[in-house]
């Protein structure tokens, strides 16, 4: 029955696998316990059957030493017990192997004769060395992560930013990096043994597709001398690894708020009554749970984090047409005299003329549009006036397009002709981000491992193109704004399988899809202007 249920298994992910549209194949994030087996006086042990087993989970993994006493045995990240027992002698175990994500741990132990009740009981303690690796790679423990500062920006706290301003060997930033020296965007990013696929930028960047912070449990940065499994990649390797669930149950909540109700004033506002202190808001909050579904066979992993941030600084101001400018009473500019023109006619400052009166006119002879008489050659325009009044601008010479636009332009909250309008700051004054994972891990036999992991991407973000953004927000189509909605699932589905004590299989699947729509908005999807119908604008997926 065992039998059959793992082959009935093996084929469904064999089906998916060749079923899959867009799917990237496994490379290693799982871990690996090697070694040699040895008796008292240094001579290997051949055929030795061990076991070692999960302390958080009790799942268990058999194996046997060959015939030169050596053994390896692929396992995930996480603490280990090794267990070996033969007759003649006493049963040795290890306690505390701790394996990093994609990291060969060696441990090699040597068993004294004795009998089988009596117990050796050994606590590894962490390598200084790899000895079984020649990689160049730096790796995060999950109890580390939990205690390392991790910057809060651009839609939460950014794996990213941690990776390119922290550790060895590499530079860069949220959005983009470079490992070991490489051209940016050129480094592999792996989660759960799956590449993220962000070809769209001819490599890595987890910025706009990354899962909960406190989804993952630990990760290596693998910058030279990796194994040739990591064939896709210039710059070196980000290897994450999900949480799993364990035996007991537990969970997290968290919050990171940013607010200026809790910032001091400052030199500024003290020296200015009335400023408004620095309105940035951030709120970066979610929670995790996991625990048994059924214990030591099943276990299950929740987590969820969002981001809400607002930012609204001033940048001082610029100028807006005031309620009669837009109706085309430009009078209020209208500035002192200074000259006359070639028929006689006073200018002044700021006087606006229409283009198509243009014309010319020769000294000596009478202007037919006016009856007066020019007193040089020269080019003239009639200036725009309106009931006798100057720089105005008849209501019946405004354009189908203008009439249209303007009307969409706010009026001026401050007096003035100039500089009467606030002036935003920041790139990105409103983001929103919701990040949803998931994970299940089941044993199929004492053989044979199953798990799975799903994550969810919604990021929501109005993206300012240049400095000159006003209230209300976003105020399209006047304003120069973008918005920018991104999102798109993650899927990965593993499966382990102790063939024989001589080999082992591990087959995975991913699927990505990062979906990309730029400047989609109610406005640029249904709005009639300018006098054109509306059209709905092709969405840019990836």
């Amino acid at each position: 029955m065992k039998r059959s249920t793992a082959s009935i298994c093996v084929i469904f992910l064999l089906g998916l696998f060749l079923s899959a549209t867009s799917t990237a194949f496994a490379q290693g994030n799982l871990g690996a316990i090697t070694g040699t087996a040895q008796d008292s006086s240094g001579s290997v042990v051949p055929d030795l059957p061990f076991t070692i087993t999960n302390v958080e989970t009790g799942v268990k993994w058999s194996a046997t030493t060959s015939s030169a006493g050596y053994y390896r045995l692929a396992v995930p990240p996480g603490t280990y017990r090794l267990e070996a027992r033969k007759q003649g002698f006493k049963t040795q175990v290890t306690d505390n192997i701790i394996v990093p994500v994609a990291q060969v741990v060696t441990v090699d132990f040597t068993l004294q004769v004795g009998s089988q009740a009596e117990t050796v009981e050994v606590t590894s303690a962490a390598p200084l060395l790899t000895p079984s690796s020649s990689e160049v790679s730096s790796s995060v423990t999950a109890q580390e992560f939990e205690t390392f500062p991790i910057e809060v920006s651009d839609g939460g706290r950014q794996l990213q930013t941690f990776i390119f301003t922290s550790l060895p060997g590499t530079v860069g930033d949220t959005f983009a990096g470079s490992i070991n020296g490489g051209q940016l965007f050129s480094h592999e990013i792996l989660i759960d043994g799956v590449t993220i696929g962000r070809y769209d930028l001819s490599g890595g960047s987890l910025d706009e597709f990354s899962p909960g912070t406190d989804a993952i449990g630990e990760f290596k940065v693998q910058t030279s001398n990796y194994s040739a499994e990591y064939g896709e990649t210039g710059g070196g390797i980000a290897n994450f690894s999900y949480k799993s669930g364990t035996n007991d149950f537990h969970g997290t909540l968290f919050e990171y708020n940013k607010n200026p109700v809790f910032n001091a004033a400052g030199a500024v506002v003290n020296a200015n009554p009335g400023t408004p202190k620095d309105n940035e808001k951030e709120n970066n909050f979610g929670g995790s749970i996991g625990g048994p579904i059924r214990k030591d066979h099943t276990f299950f992993f929740f987590n969820y984090e969002g981001d809400r941030f607002r930012s609204f600084a001033l940048a001082g101001k610029m100028t807006l047409p005031t309620a009669a400018m837009k109706n085309g009473d430009f009078s209020s500019w209208l500035g002192d005299q200074i000259g006359t023109d070639a028929l006689g006619r006073p200018v002044f400052e700021n006087e606006i003329y229409d283009p198509t009166t243009t014309r010319s006119v020769t000294a000596g002879q009478v202007d037919p549009a006016t009856g007066l008489t020019a007193n040089a050659d020269a080019d003239i325009r009639d200036p725009f006036s309106s009931g006798g009044k100057l720089n105005v601008i008849p209501a019946a010479q405004f354009g189908t397009a203008s009439s249209a636009l303007i009307s969409l332009l706010p009026d001026p909250p401050l007096p003035g002709n100039s500089n009467n309008t606030l002036r935003l700051s920041g790139c990105c004054p409103i983001l929103s981000r919701n990040a949803y994972t998931g994970k299940i891990d089941h044993v199929l036999t004492s053989k044979q491992k199953l798990w799975g992991s799903f994550t969810w991407n919604h990021r929501d973000r109005y993206n300012r193109n240049n400095s000159r953004t006003f209230p209300p927000f976003p105020g399209q189509p006047m304003n120069p704004v973008k918005r920018q909605t991104v999102r798109g699932p993650q899927v990965r589905i593993a499966h382990s399988w102790t063939i024989s004590s001589r080999s082992v299989n591990e087959f995975s699947v991913g699927y990505n899809r990062f979906n990309n729509l730029n400047n989609i908005t109610l406005f640029a999807l249904h709005r009639t202007c300018s006098g054109r119908p509306a059209f709905r604008r092709r969405l840019q997926k990836r």
